[in-house]
Parts: C-alpha cells; structure tokens; sequence
C-alpha cells in the first residue's frame, strides 16, 4: 500500500502506528471533513467498543 501511495503523483501523507487504539485514538484527534482514513482492525470488536466508548465520551467524533 505504501509503495501505490509514494509511487503516485499526490502529496499523501502517510503515517503508520502500530497500536491498534493509539492509532485509533490518533485518527480520532486529527480528523477533518473528506478525510480518508484506512485502518485495518486486528481485534474489530475491542475497536468498535473504542470507537463507541470514544463517540459516548466526546459526543461526536
């Protein structure tokens, strides 16, 4: 995936974290309206129960 986006002609920044909720938990902080974001779950379960505990904390995200 990273070979695709480096090869291309955009100005994509990539940034790789390696735990899966602190990655989480950096999307979260930085997302922005149009924004793409891949993340590819090891534990979907514990994922989607820290997405929501994240939306009940925050109220939105």
């Amino acid at each position: 995936m990273l070979e695709g986006i480096n090869s291309s002609d955009s100005n994509s920044k990539v940034k790789v974290i390696s735990d899966e909720l602190d990655a989480l938990n950096y999307a979260i902080d930085q997302v922005i309206p149009d924004t793409f974001i891949f993340y590819a779950a090891y534990d979907v379960f514990t994922s989607i129960n820290h997405v929501k505990a994240e939306i009940e904390r925050r109220g939105t995200i």
